[in-house]
């Protein structure tokens, strides 16, 4: 009997065929599946270095709890048929018996430049069972990192070759004609000194702006990699073009120098599918104009002239005949070395429309609400040929008085110092004419407009926010506004400093690496993609090492624009690094960086070893001191001790890294090292009748705590002593600077017993404090504690990176979310819950996943609901009377549900350890006497 297609009668199959030959129907049900593979840190990343071994990382999702991975298997192909069935010809791992799920390191043949590879990964559980396959994921590389890569030449043009700090911004173009066959792929390799937009067709090539990152340009150059298969016309003429601009390559600020106009190279490698390949690059054959940005400067603003756009001058058949020919350049410099660009790109990222626009004087004057880095796209109609429009930037409005103002007022731009930050665009008087800057950037709430046409409405004008990309994927909450009116301007203020270097202000005449804010890191970990903020630090601490000077020593920026040095400053040589650390568990972090780790602590010993104090680094290596603390007596206090607490700390995490690395001896000879500079600094500084430190300032306190300089016998009173000062001589208010503020949040006094009075200190809303910016109108931090009345004082930014420490400590101490091991393989959450806050919550994306927590508290009971990623465990810190006296979820005690375990009872907590899932706590925390009596 034959079965035709088409349903089968429910009797026939019933009667005919048994039920003991019916096959089995399963719908599989995976117990865990990989996802978000990346590369690098990187989803499917286009630029690898070929001569590096990349890492391949992967998250685990699961829909149960206490779910470990036991095993991987990785495949590595060159095409898609292949991987599809299941076979790694370019590499395969087989199965590996392993929990290891974050970078994973390629061990298969040397991978060839300019080549596509896809990989795919399968895991096990912690019983054998296997997941199915991941998803393919593409990998590109890179050129091959030599010189001898390059076929093209740097060109340029510039009218006023004799002036090395030019302010042109030329066009060059070349066009070419490619075989009529089909292409199998091409990809497009460019790298300005400056700025520098690629076109191709007539077609901006990527979304980037600003690009590339800002290096110093002798030493390194960044390039981006672009596949442009799709934009290329095959059998048929081409064109491509590079817009060029200023950068800090042509600029001269502080110690840093033009280096002449900007100039750019490109390669465009195409190959066919019969495996033939053309190559086109920049060489002398190319032509040049100028553009309409007839200025441009980084603080300056720009000046684009309308009428002289050359509409299709990157398109196939464009009239350059009048155009002059480019300048070839000799290679800038003899030694440098070239990186394929593997920072996240500067972008737009999204826009701010205006919540009040008002006349004054003739001019418009717009509020955004909110303070941003970036530049305005502005609609102009009416306008005459030759109108010049002019855009003038400032964050904030001030009165006749001068001071502050929140609903009308002037410009402050005496704050900007020798920055104009002015745009000017000149009309060409006919049509809808749009503009936005192209190759500078301001800090900016308010802008003023004078003589646009007509009258301005919300429709004619937005706030672009540009920046390094990164997704604020970090979460936090609080019952108290005031709190989470600060952590919204600590994200801005991230956010808005950081173009492919941390930023200390995007509004006046800086904008440089200043090493001290390397304390915000932490933070960026919490708030932004880890893997986005990783790459970025792995470019800085790059920058680092090529800024560090023969006998070790870093200067207070990198890269080096001010030639400085500050042991509490460069001392992100080595803390930056061991932040990275502990919140991806890279180890190559430490591996790349550790040389310049061990010189770095060893110039500081030398340093220490010319004075008469042995250990003791002294006071006039101290340039800053406790930078912008809210006195003057309490920044220039205590240099030495504040030199010597940055000199244990360094030491010490530099034996740590080398005891992670494998390194017995050295980890021995700089732990050694460590332990005399604390004897020394103890010998010197602390005064054991007192419990005091140096003078005894509340900065001098924080340091020592949170450097681990107190003895341990000692902790308890220590941080009495500074509880004490900071009630009787503070009055309850800050009084550190950007040196210690860290140090006083992060440190030992709220394991002491002190929650209450560390909640104090940052809710209070007077002034100096956070809270007291957020109620005068700030959407960002301020530079000082006092900005508001420092109006023209010459150093004076309403936004700036200092003071975002105090995000670290939402999510460390507040919540209590941290890294109980590098890179969250264990994590921590013990919050830290002070009196008169309801609730608070935060959550942040790791390396691993998502690890989230969110407490309440009333008089009686104690909750708090947590998440804990795939393949990971978690130690959960309780509020709670006793042990009994804890749930989870429905279940009495908590130990007895799925996937808890009882630890230990401590304090005034019980300790559990976790396994993956989530997780819902309650246990009762009013006292037991008040319980008997009830």
């Amino acid at each position: 009997m034959s079965l035709r297609t088409g349903r089968l009668n429910e009797t026939i199959v019933n009667n005919i065929i048994p039920a003991s030959f019916l096959p089995v129907i399963r719908i599989m049900k995976w117990s865990v599946t990989p996802e978000n593979l990346l590369t690098e840190y990187e989803r499917e990343p286009r630029n690898i270095d070929p001569a590096t071994t990349p890492r391949f990382s992967w998250r685990i999702r699961s829909t149960g709890r206490a779910t470990t991975q036991s095993a991987y298997r990785i495949l590595v192909a060159s095409s898609s048929s292949i991987l599809s069935g299941n076979t790694g010809d370019v590499w395969d791992t087989g199965k590996v018996s392993s929990s290891r799920t974050t970078a994973v390191e390629y061990n298969g043949p040397p991978l060839k430049p300019e080549t596509t590879y896809l990989w795919k990964v399968r895991i096990w559980d912690e019983r054998g069972a296997s997941s199915k396959w991941s998803d393919d994921q593409l990998f590109k590389t890179a050129l091959a990192n030599s010189n001898s890569a390059w076929e093209g030449r740097w060109v340029t043009y510039d009218p006023t070759p004799s002036n090395q700090e030019s302010s042109h911004s030329p066009f060059l173009r070349t066009e070419f004609t490619l075989d009529s066959k089909p292409i199998e792929s091409a990809c497009a390799h460019v790298s300005t000194l400056g700025w520098g937009e690629l076109y191709l067709n007539g077609t901006k090539v990527g979304t980037e702006v600003l690009n590339p990152g800002f290096t110093d340009y002798k030493e390194q150059r960044l390039y981006s990699s672009h596949d442009v298969t799709d934009q290329l016309l095959s059998g048929r003429t081409n064109s491509v073009g590079l817009w060029l601009g200023r950068g800090f390559y042509s600029k001269s600020i502080h110690d840093w120098t033009s280096l002449g106009p900007p100039c750019g190279i490109l390669q465009l490698n195409v190959k066919y599918e019969d495996n033939s390949t053309e190559t086109v690059v920049t060489d002398a054959s190319w032509t040049a104009d100028g553009s309409p940005i007839t200025e441009n400067d980084i603080y300056d603003g720009e000046t684009y002239d309308a009428r002289a756009e050359q509409p299709g001058w990157a398109s196939p058949d464009f009239d350059d005949g009048s155009w002059e020919t480019v300048t070839e350049l000799q290679e800038p410099s003899s030694s440098f070395e070239w990186y394929p660009q593997r920072l996240p790109a500067i972008e737009v990222t999204n826009s701010i429309y205006p919540v009040d626009i008002y006349q004054d004087g003739g001019n418009w004057i717009v509020d955004f609400g909110q303070t941003l880095a970036g530049w305005v796209e502005l609609t102009i109609d009416g306008a005459s040929e030759g109108q010049e429009i002019t855009v003038e930037h400032a964050e904030v409005l001030v009165d006749d008085d001068g001071g502050i103002s929140h609903d009308s007022g002037y410009l402050n731009m005496e704050d900007l110092r020798d920055a104009d930050a002015t745009d000017t665009y000149i009309a060409k008087g006919y049509g809808t004419e749009i503009y936005e800057p192209r190759f500078t950037y301001h800090g900016f709430r308010h802008v003023r407009l004078s003589n646009y046409p007509g009258e301005l409405s919300t429709n004619d004008i937005a706030a672009k926010v540009v920046r390094t990309e990164r997704e604020a994927d970090g979460r936090f909450s609080t019952s108290n506004d005031d709190l989470n009116d600060v952590h919204h301007m600590v994200s801005w203020g991230l956010r808005t400093n950081t173009h492919s270097i941390p930023t200390d202000c995007p509004n006046r005449d800086e904008r440089h690496g200043w090493t001290e804010v390397f304390r915000g890191a932490p933070a960026e970990y919490y708030e932004y993609e880890t893997e986005k903020t990783h790459r970025f630090y792995e470019k800085w601490l790059r920058d680092h090492r090529y800024d560090m000077r023969s006998k070790g020593m870093v200067a207070v920026t990198t890269p080096d624009q001010v030639d400085e040095q500050d042991p509490n400053w460069s001392k992100s040589s080595v803390q930056c690094v061991w932040h990275m650390y502990e919140h991806t568990g890279d180890e190559r972090v430490l591996a790349d960086n550790y040389e310049m780790m061990t010189q770095y602590v060893d110039y500081w010993q030398s340093r220490a070893d010319e004075g008469i104090r042995n250990y003791i680094v002294p006071a006039e290596y101290n340039t800053f001191g406790d930078w912008l603390a809210p006195t003057e007596e309490e920044i220039r206090n205590d240099p030495a001790l504040l030199n010597t607490v940055a000199h244990y700390q360094t030491t010490k995490t530099v034996a740590k890294a080398a005891t992670v690395l494998g390194k017995p001896d050295a980890a021995r000879t700089y732990d050694t090292r460590a332990r005399r500079i604390k004897a020394a600094f103890n010998h010197h500084f602390y005064d054991k009748t007192t419990n005091t430190y140096g003078s005894g300032d509340m900065g001098t306190f924080a340091m020592a705590l949170h450097g681990g300089l107190v003895p341990s016998r000692a902790e308890q009173a220590v941080a009495d002593e500074l509880a004490s000062t900071i009630k009787n001589e503070y009055g309850g208010k800050i009084g550190t600077g950007t040196i210690s503020t860290q140090g006083l949040l992060m440190s030992s006094l709220m394991e002491y017993g002190y929650e209450d009075l560390v909640y104090h200190l940052v809710t209070q809303p007077e002034n100096p404090g956070w809270v007291y910016m957020s109620r005068n109108g700030a959407t960002t931090l301020w530079e000082r504690w006092d900005s508001d009345t420092r109006i023209g004082s010459g150093m004076n930014s309403f936004n700036h990176r200092l003071w975002m420490e105090v995000s670290e400590w939402f999510y460390a101490k507040l919540v209590g979310i941290q890294p109980a091991t590098p890179g969250f393989e264990r994590v921590l959450i013990k919050p830290q819950v002070p009196t008169g806050l309801e609730r608070a919550s935060a959550e942040t994306e790791t390396v691993r996943g998502k690890v989230a927590a969110a407490w309440e508290q009333s008089s009686d009971e104690f909750s708090i609901d947590i998440t804990v990623p795939g393949n990971t465990t978690g130690e959960v810190w309780i509020l709670a009377n006793q042990q009994s006296a804890v749930c989870e979820g429905n279940i009495c005690p908590a130990e007895d549900a799925t996937g808890v375990s009882y630890l230990r009872r401590e304090d005034d907590y019980a300790v559990y350890e976790v396994s993956s899932g989530s997780y819902a706590f309650t246990s009762n925390i009013e006292p037991a006497d008040e319980q008997l009596d009830s």
